[in-house]
């Protein structure tokens, strides 16, 4: 039985048919899958992913909504490759996954909507918990690191290493004499090993960060997709992002 959260146990039907025994259910709000068991009669699988054991296949389709509140059902994932010989597997299949969106139209509105709560409640704690505690400490260290050494540096470097743009480009385009120093990467004393070391602290450090910084533009920007879309459905949604 194709058990996609929690949430979608319930309202699962079990039909004998002419391909085998298939069961349906509700997934993520959007979609119904239809399990077929078994395939043994067919002479291909249901995909074009040979792979997965031909007597037991799942086919995901996508619930469409139209204004007048009817839904139709689409393939999720289209096979290259369909064969004439199973045509008829596919068309029923798609006319049960049809009739099981028709019959459960609120069942699905409200496993979306909970399931959307659900994500924007996850994504909520992934923006506060970024970054997370172990980059926290391996920028704190590379920090703690870099301005160690840094001190022991001479003052004009230590200027001139501050006054620089902390990123790798920044820092080979500094000025005399760091950024020559920097691309010709053949320190000649103690000094100039001491400056590699902390530009390569520098350079750590601001990857992580801009890492952290996409890593939180790419949840706040779900949410707001998700928010957009529980606005469109006028229907209030999950906790506010900080």
């Amino acid at each position: 039985m194709p058990i996609a959260t929690e949430t979608c146990v319930a309202n699962v039907e079990i039909h004998e048919t002419p391909f085998g025994t298939r069961h349906v259910a509700a997934a993520f709000g959007d979609e119904v899958w239809v399990s077929v068991v078994p395939l043994d009669s067919l002479p291909y699988t249901l995909t074009d992913r040979p792979y997965l054991r031909p007597h037991s296949q799942t086919v995901m389709f996508t619930v469409l909504r139209s204004e007048d509140g009817s839904r139709d059902v689409v393939l999720r994932h289209n096979p290259r490759r369909r064969p004439p010989a199973i045509d008829a597997a596919f068309n029923h299949a798609r006319g049960l996954a049809t009739a099981y969106a028709n019959d459960h139209a609120g069942y699905m509105d409200e496993l979306r909507v909970t399931q959307r709560d659900e994500r924007l409640a996850e994504l909520a704690r992934l923006v506060a918990n970024t970054p997370t505690r172990n980059e926290k400490w391996l920028t704190d260290e590379l920090k703690r690191k870099a301005e160690g050494k840094l001190t022991m540096l001479p003052e004009a470097w230590q200027e001139l290493i501050r006054g620089t743009v902390p990123t790798h480009q920044g820092l080979l385009a500094a000025p005399e004499p760091l950024g020559p120093l920097l691309r010709r990467n053949s320190p000649e004393n103690e000094i100039e090993k001491l400056v590699f070391q902390v530009c390569g602290h520098l350079v750590g450090i601001q990857r992580i960060e801009h890492q952290e910084e996409q890593i939180r533009a790419k949840y706040l920007a779900e949410a707001e997709s998700l928010r957009d879309e529980a606005d469109r459905e006028a229907v209030p949604s999950g906790p506010s992002l900080p």
